[in-house]
């Protein structure tokens, strides 16, 4: 099985993000880098996958909301695919 880690901590722009998937799955040329896009394209995983996200240390609020986002889609495109398997490590909250 194929081992994907995000850690949230590496990207500063939504771009980054979705540049950083698209490689790391090797999406189309098409692939829209935004959501709606990366569920359609997880929705196409045939290699057994495994995706940790690491949701701690973004890099500002905004990337925080954005990246839980992320890591929401990847969950619900598991669901649906039984090709990925999604474990998303979420900061401590006092």
């Amino acid at each position: 099985m194929r081992e994907i880690m995000m850690r949230g901590s590496q990207f500063a722009t939504e771009f980054s993000v979705h540049a950083w998937i698209e490689r790391e799955f090797g999406f189309p040329g098409y692939y829209g880098r935004n959501l709606s896009a990366l569920a359609d394209c997880l929705g196409d995983v045939s290699r057994p996958t495994r995706v940790v996200i690491d949701l701690a240390h973004p890099q500002g609020d905004e990337m925080a909301a954005y990246l839980r986002r992320v890591a929401h889609v990847f969950e619900r495109s598991a669901l649906a695919n039984p090709s990925l398997e999604v474990f998303v490590e979420r900061p401590r909250t006092r």
